[in-house]
């Protein structure tokens, strides 16, 4: 632990923990920082600020009747110092810059206790375990871009999308009658053949330099039972094919509704079994495969009416394959020797703005995050914004390009396209929506992508190819092993935390069991009823402000008109009218860090005032300081009480260290502030568990307090697994006297436990530093 000026503090001489006479200490009181740490100005050694322990000294009486001791009243001036130099915004600034990841005070936390904290993204980018996954998100990116972009080149602008083959046919698996199989006795259209670069059937005009007249037209076509065949003298590239509907009248029937566009080069044998060209024996219209066998040739798919595009990502993509043939029926017009002319070129609007842009967003994105999570470690005070909202940005480009792409295909009237864009947009935009919640885990958003993502993969695939696992969805399978992976990392980290602590759980459940007599039992059962006749409801326990219209009659009642208030009272005033007016009296939880260590401060003092009389009531014990090496001692107030030098040997513990406040405020209550109940807490130590019961009805009937909630991990139900053996008594609780209202500081909650001494025994620095790895691996 380091003070202000950075110097470890057990380092320093052991002269320093030796505390000088009141009247020495008054002369050099040093103001303390508000997480209790001393400010070490020059020339100063008094290190008695940390443990902040209350002075019974003399003090006075304001002229609003408040009595404000001497250690009060230098705790007042040091905020109106800290106020003047402009320090007293300095935790909500550095709760800014944690926030954007900029901080470093999270290091200790393991990766998967980060996944699981507020802001994840935020917090983990910086870690090398996530620069790796990042960096091979955009390599795969990378690829998946360079794929796309090969494919569309090759093939697209310059290239044919099949071939070359001899031999075409179509073959009809299913007519507009709903006719499939051995029903079907010819191919339904009266022409059929392949197209090269121009995009030209033979009726149109060929100005392209591979189609000549002689090489479009086939050397043989015709039907052969239910398909079409063509030949050509030579091998023919395709970019598509063109098909004439039947020229008989009434023949609509027979129309294609499915059928497939096979090549080969092999030559086919009639002859040898005339069976062969008639329709499938077996199976369904849709069930088939890339490749066939027909009539001693092998044939391989080339072409079907409807389709969609690989866009795999791979290094090398193959370009013989970057098609999907989807088993969708299609409709061809009712008007009789109707030519169509089909083509397998992608349109841009289809395949380049959906398959292009998502991979050249994703991997920018991946190394934006990267890069500037790095620059706000060793640059914290920049003014680019959190990582997290680079990732927001691409995930809102992606979606964008979703929603943009199934608008274009719709407006063509290409439905198939329309739908599948269309559901990768809700499942990018779930993604997003859940990942972008503060507060969220991150392997939640990467579920909720994949589910949303894989039902949709499925329900797209039993449509089209009537196969829910036909087309592998990489996206998914990624997120799918990424969530995986930090779900089982948080499993296995919480598994470490508890084994950290499974010797000190040991040690504590069998002094809870030498506890558990007869009539230790006894004992516990009254503790139990004294908190159940309690009957406080501490579910939404919380740190709140005072409302304006709560807080200005308590200013008139001091002076019934503010014209003649005092500056003070005045400018209170009217800051509460204009918190009222700008934010409503809905704004009631407090938000600011800076001022619940303000309020903190004050409450701590008040505190153990109270402290003091409830332990001369019940018998209460405080720790010694000691030595380093020493056992710990304990001693009742009661017996030190009037005796200044014992009392200065009482050690009251600082309030919370401004790196844990941060940690809570991270890993467990989402960067809510109002749930931070134990800034100002202390601990009394009793000798029975009567002697507890005792003390807790004390804190109940004392009218200077308000008890908010009380956590009793006394109780003979109480699971331990999270405490790891450990058990005490926590009670919330508020100082709602005449000093804590003038002080304004009568709604802050503050924590006092109760504590057995057999406990307080067993805890030891070693216990503790387990404890707190084991917190770290957790990220609780």
């Amino acid at each position: 632990m380091l003070d202000v000026a950075g110097a470890p503090r057990d380092a320093l001489p052991v002269a320093h923990l030796v505390k000088p006479p009141v009247s020495v200490r008054r002369k050099q009181l040093v103001p303390p920082t508000l997480d209790g740490a001393p400010a070490r100005l020059q020339g100063s050694d008094d290190l008695d600020w940390y443990r902040a322990e209350p002075l019974r000294e003399t003090g006075h009486e304001t002229k609003s009747g408040i009595w404000l001791s001497d250690q009060m009243e230098e705790l007042l001036r040091a905020m109106c110092r800290m106020s003047g130099l402009g320090l007293c915004d300095g935790m909500d600034q550095r709760r800014t810059l944690m926030q954007k990841g900029a901080f470093r005070g999270a290091d200790a936390s393991s990766v998967s206790g980060l996944c699981f904290s507020y802001k994840p993204l935020n917090a983990i980018c910086q870690r090398w375990q996530v620069m790796l996954i990042a960096l091979k998100i955009c390599i795969i990116s990378f690829a998946k871009a360079y794929a796309v972009s090969t494919q569309y080149y090759h093939r697209g602008l310059q290239g044919y999308s099949a071939g070359p083959y001899r031999h075409y046919r179509l073959e009809t698996l299913l007519t507009r009658n709903g006719s499939e199989g051995r029903s079907i006795f010819g191919p339904g259209v009266s022409s059929f053949g392949v197209i090269g670069l121009s995009g030209c059937s033979p009726r149109g005009s060929l100005h392209d330099g591979d189609d000549t007249a002689q090489e479009a037209v086939p050397s043989f076509s015709g039907a052969v039972g239910s398909s079409f065949l063509v030949t050509y003298s030579q091998q023919r590239s395709m970019t598509g094919w063109y098909m004439e509907t039947s020229n008989e009248e009434g023949s609509q029937a027979l129309d294609p509704a499915y059928y497939i566009v096979w090549g080969s080069n092999d030559e086919a044998r009639f002859d040898d079994d005339a069976e062969c060209v008639l329709g499938r024996k077996d199976g369904r219209w849709w069930q088939d495969g890339d490749t066939v066998d027909w009539c001693g040739a092998t044939w391989k798919q080339v072409g079907a009416p409807k389709w969609i595009y690989d866009d795999t990502p791979s290094l090398k993509p193959d370009l013989d394959k970057w098609f999907w043939f989807v088993k969708l029926r299609t409709v061809l017009p009712t008007t009789r020797g109707t030519l169509l002319t089909v083509q397998l070129r992608p349109r841009w609007f289809l395949y380049t703005i959906f398959a292009l842009a998502r991979p050249c967003t994703v991997s920018p994105t991946a190394f934006a995050v990267l890069l500037v999570g790095n620059l706000h470690k060793y640059w914290p005070h920049s003014s680019l914004p959190a990582p997290r909202w680079f990732g927001i940005i691409g995930m809102g480009i992606v979606c964008s390009v979703g929603i943009i792409s199934a608008a274009l295909a719709a407006w063509h009237r290409v439905w198939h396209f329309a739908a599948e864009h269309f559901w990768d947009f809700v499942a990018h935009m779930a993604g997003a929506a859940v990942g972008s919640m503060p507060g969220v885990p991150m392997s939640r958003a990467l579920y909720v992508f994949t589910f949303v993502y894989m039902v949709g993969n499925w329900t797209k695939c039993a449509f089209y190819f009537r196969n829910p696992f036909a087309k592998p969805e990489p996206p998914a399978i990624v997120t799918l092993v990424m969530a995986l992976s930090m779900s089982i990392s948080r499993f296995l980290a919480m598994r470490k935390a508890k084994m950290l602590l499974k010797q000190d759980q040991t040690r504590y459940d069998d002094l809870w069991s030498s506890l558990c007599t007869e009539e230790g039992c006894k004992s516990l059962q009254r503790l139990e009823k004294a908190v159940n006749s309690a009957n406080i409801d501490g579910t939404n326990c919380c740190q709140r402000n005072h409302t304006s219209s709560d807080a200005l009659p308590q200013l008139l009642m001091r002076q019934p008109s503010l014209e003649h208030a005092t500056p003070a009272d005045r400018h209170v005033a009217e800051m509460l009218q204009l918190r009222a007016n700008v934010w409503g009296e809905g704004m009631l939880q407090v938000s600011s860090i800076s001022q619940l260590y303000c309020q903190a401060a004050i409450a701590n003092l008040l505190m153990v005032e109270r402290l003091k009389e409830w332990a001369e009531c019940c018998s209460g014990m405080f720790p010694l300081m000691r030595f380093p090496g020493e056992e710990q001692v304990f001693a009742r107030w009661s017996e030190v009480h009037g005796d200044a030098r014992k009392e200065d040997m009482v050690l009251w513990p600082p309030m919370k260290r401004h790196g844990r406040t941060f940690e809570k405020l991270f890993r467990s209550y989402r960067n809510n502030a109002s749930h931070l109940l134990d800034i100002s807490r202390n601990c009394m130590i009793l000798e029975t568990v009567d002697d507890l019961t005792t003390c807790l009805e004390t804190i109940l009937a004392d009218k200077n307090v308000k008890v908010e909630r009380i956590k009793n991990r006394m109780g003979m139900g109480y699971d331990t697994s999270e405490t790891g053996g450990y058990r005490d008594v926590c009670v919330n609780l508020r100082v709602v006297n005449k000093e804590s209202v003038g002080l304004g500081s009568d709604l802050h909650v503050c924590e006092v436990q109760l504590l057995l001494v057999q406990f307080a025994h067993l805890k030891s620095t070693k216990g503790h530093q387990r404890y707190v790895t084991s917190r770290n691996v957790s990220g609780n």
